[in-house]
């Protein structure tokens, strides 16, 4: 028994385009809010590394959360490339 095609209807067209516009735009504004979010973990990172003794136990914890935001920061780049690939 042969199953036949679905061929997608012109409404049918139109309300993928909507969707999909839709969960761009919603990746675009999460992903511009949590570059600002990064932007103020990264400041306070920064600060306090530059207020810590260079011999502070936390000195290695700091460093490893600014690689992290780095990360972050890193991984929004490219969604956001995709986003405006798309």
């Amino acid at each position: 028994m042969e199953k036949k095609a679905r061929t997608a209807s012109p409404d049918d067209a139109a309300r993928l385009s909507r969707d999909l516009e839709t969960a761009l735009q919603t990746a675009h504004s999460v992903a511009h809010d949590l570059n600002s979010l990064l932007a103020v973990i990264e400041g306070y990172a920064e600060m306090t590394r530059d207020d810590v003794p260079s011999d502070s136990p936390a000195g290695p914890h700091i460093e490893q959360v600014l690689r992290a935001v780095k990360r972050a920061k890193s991984l929004v780049a490219k969604l956001q490339k995709t986003d405006q690939d798309l």
